[in-house]
């Protein structure tokens, strides 16, 4: 797919090809699109921000990309302020130049901080969020563990307010998955993401469904959401039944009842 757009600074390379596709550094790192119908980015995740917590008002998210996560939960009529913290401020001249996410960078709600996400956490002590969201970058790269150790979740914690939760991309792996459930009391799994915290999670469907963007879903539809996959499939009660989901399901299932004792938890060393 040929390159269309590109933004070279001290902190890397990002590149936008043709089919509005974004790279950091040469890896994926998202898509221009707040379309939930056409969900080609798992874009249902930021619209599904108020499943799990009923009421959203400070956000933090940490890492910008194509802003079209930050678009989304920014229009999250439960939501009153977001604060963005982002490493490369070459995101910010992408976002610009398109049309579905320029007005991102004027929205009163929003603010841009161009930082490290752990430095300005601990530069900001005294923040507290309801909500922390993190689409996080592939487990396998080096230091990532930054951003998904014992440590870092831990820092997360003290910026939570009493009930707040942390949303956060684990790319599939189960060893990420378990570190989340260790360091949190309570903890659960949403497509590639788990969502975590250290009171027990209400998962509201009456409201993921209010909230802009997810209310043309059917009811049926938002469940299967949370439980298998994205609005843009059919309902779970409609899809068929075939031996290599009931396969697939059994395995899901099979990973969150047993323990995972030679997983080691991820951790900043």
């Amino acid at each position: 797919m040929p390159i269309v757009d590109a933004v070279e600074n001290r902190s890397g390379i990002i590149t936008v090809t043709a089919d509005r596709q974004v790279f950091g550094n040469g890896m994926y790192d998202g898509r221009f699109n707040t379309n939930l119908k056409h969900d080609a980015n798992g874009i249902v995740r930021p619209y599904s921000l108020s499943l799990f917590h009923p009421a959203p008002r400070d956000v933090l998210m940490i890492g910008l990309s194509s802003g079209s996560w930050a678009q989304v939960i920014a229009n999250n009529p439960n939501v009153a302020s977001l604060t963005t913290v982002e490493i490369n401020p070459g995101y910010v001249s992408l976002i610009a130049k398109e049309p579905e996410v320029a007005s991102l960078l004027v929205n009163p709600k929003v603010r841009i901080v161009a930082d490290d996400g752990r430095r300005w956490l601990r530069a900001n002590p005294g923040r507290r969020f309801d909500a922390i969201v993190s689409n996080t970058t592939w487990y396998f790269r080096s230091n990532v563990s930054n951003l998904l150790s014992v440590e870092f979740l831990e820092l997360i914690k003290q910026h939570l307010n009493p009930g707040g939760i942390f949303f956060y991309n684990t790319t599939n792996s189960a060893r990420v998955r378990r570190t989340g459930c260790l360091v949190f009391a309570d903890g659960a799994r949403f497509l590639n993401h788990m969502v975590v915290s250290d009171m027990p999670i209400r998962w509201d469907f009456a409201l993921a469904q209010d909230a802009r963007g997810l209310s043309h879903c059917r009811p049926a539809s938002v469940r299967y959401v949370a439980e298998r996959g994205s609005c843009r499939t059919r309902p779970a009660a409609v899809r068929e039944d075939t031996p290599q989901r009931r396969r697939r399901s059994e395995a899901h299932r099979a990973l969150f009842r047993h323990p995972l004792p030679d997983r080691r938890p991820a951790t900043g060393d």
